[in-house]
């Protein structure tokens, strides 16, 4: 009888260690499943944790009326248009970054992007619209799109259609953002692999983006600052 109770006692404790081995590992997992996020969800999250853009109390404009919901909505929008316009797949199943010319990690043209157009409009809705904006003029009518970019950056044709609240639009003005950008990192010359640090390339490129050339401008560092947040962001997340 004692051996009897003795093996049940064991049994009963092995499948206690059992389970207990079986959350040790199914907490691993869940983890993982969280780290697993894609960077387009986290482009979202960055982008969400940002300021939204402020308007004076009492405005009667679109952006004032927008609701969480619908800005949230409207930002998922945003960075899926960044994240489809800076890859392809080919037929083999890997992807490539657009443009082919961009010599850094495809993760630092997604941010760079989206730093672009949080300095330029704060995501506004009237900007992204195409819509008259109460404070911010978007250069007298001569700059579009969440980017603010101008004809010389992009072909008038496609620069007619870059605002826009549907998919069509805010992705070609991902694209054309992208394209300006590297563009720009080419002009300056610090689009080199070799470079020491990202930030060589970036804050030139970023200045040279408000046409005053390739010296470092306040709105450059602004971008430069900015992309740091986003970068920190999608990191830790």
């Amino acid at each position: 009888m004692q051996w009897l109770l003795l093996i049940t006692f064991t049994c009963s404790l092995m499948v206690t260690q059992w389970r207990r081995v079986g959350l040790l590992i199914a907490v691993p997992m869940l983890m993982g499943s969280t780290q697993s996020r894609t960077l387009e969800q986290k482009l979202y999250d960055a982008a969400l944790a940002q300021p939204r853009a402020w308007y004076a109390p009492g405005a009667d404009t679109p952006g004032a009326h927008e609701t969480d919901e619908a800005y949230q909505r409207r930002i998922a929008l945003a960075t899926r248009s960044i994240a489809l316009a800076t890859t392809r797949e080919r037929d083999d199943g890997t992807h490539v970054v657009i443009p082919p010319n961009w010599f850094w990690h495809r993760r630092v043209l997604v941010v760079a992007v989206l730093a672009h157009w949080y300095e330029e409009s704060r995501l506004a809705y009237e900007i992204h619209a195409g819509i008259e904006h109460p404070v911010w003029h978007q250069d007298k009518g001569l700059a579009r799109c969440l980017g603010q970019l101008h004809v010389g950056l992009v072909p008038k044709r496609e620069w007619q259609v870059l605002a826009g609240l549907d998919e069509q639009s805010t992705k070609l003005c991902a694209l054309w953002t992208a394209r300006a950008l590297t563009r720009m990192a080419l002009h300056c010359g610090k689009g080199k692999r070799n470079a020491d640090k990202v930030e060589d390339l970036l804050l030139p490129m970023f200045s040279a983006m408000g046409g005053g050339g390739c010296s470092p401008t306040a709105s450059g560092r602004a971008k430069l600052a900015r992309f740091a947040k986003l970068w920190s962001e999608i990191q830790r997340r």
